[in-house]
């Protein structure tokens, strides 16, 4: 019954999902980050899914059509890289169109912040197995967490932050109940999210204050 329950917790919340629950959470949820039409935020979703879900899906499939990789499910830690790298280059992509356009700096924050730590995901896996699953549930803590910090807004805490924690508490029991990660490669992919998408962050939205003071 638990590896059940924890396969479809891997499923459900696997990282390729996590950028557009975290996205929608934010078109959703809090008045200083909504767009002014539901015609907006649905063609906002719709452009992180193509970019975050779509490619990235499509990338995996064709590299295993291919015989470049064995299977899609990527278990093989030296299968993970093109992926990731793929990945990155998608986010990145992401990020330069957001970045043009007329909306919240948290949006276009969310695809960089993806995009640095799936280089790091990639740099890492090059010498070690590390959990894209608790990565991934570590970045948004930590961009959840970034936007508590200069927003100081309390419905944030409690529509985010919570349920946030709850499913990466989730995500944390599913690798290790499945066997997939080692402690160390579970708690290290928290870590690693959520110190790469703080900084990534900080650095991001300080440099655009710098820049407007100017």
């Amino acid at each position: 019954m638990k590896q059940t329950i924890a396969k479809i917790i891997s499923i459900l919340f696997h990282p390729v999902f996590l950028t557009p629950f975290l996205v929608s959470s934010f078109l959703y949820s809090d008045s200083s980050l909504l767009l002014q039409g539901n015609e907006k935020k649905i063609l906002l979703l719709f452009i992180f899914i193509v970019f975050t879900v779509l490619l990235p899906i499509l990338s995996v499939f064709l590299f295993a059509k291919t015989k470049i990789i064995s299977g899609v499910e990527l278990t093989n830690q030296k299968e993970r890289s093109l992926p990731y790298l793929s990945c990155t280059l998608y986010y990145g992509a992401l990020f330069q169109l957001l970045f043009g356009l007329s909306i919240p700096l948290v949006y276009s924050g969310i695809a960089l912040a993806g995009c640095c730590l799936l280089l790091f995901l990639f740099l890492i896996n090059l010498k070690w197995k590390i959990s894209a699953h608790t990565a991934g549930a570590g970045t948004g803590l930590g961009i959840i967490l970034y936007y508590l910090f200069i927003n100081d807004n309390q419905n944030l805490a409690l529509i985010l932050f919570v349920p946030a924690c709850i499913i990466a508490g989730l995500i944390g029991f599913s690798r290790l109940e499945l066997k997939q990660h080692s402690n160390a490669e579970v708690y290290s992919g928290y870590l690693l999210g959520i110190v790469v998408s703080l900084a990534s962050l900080f650095i991001y939205n300080s440099s655009i204050l710098y820049f407007y003071l100017q």
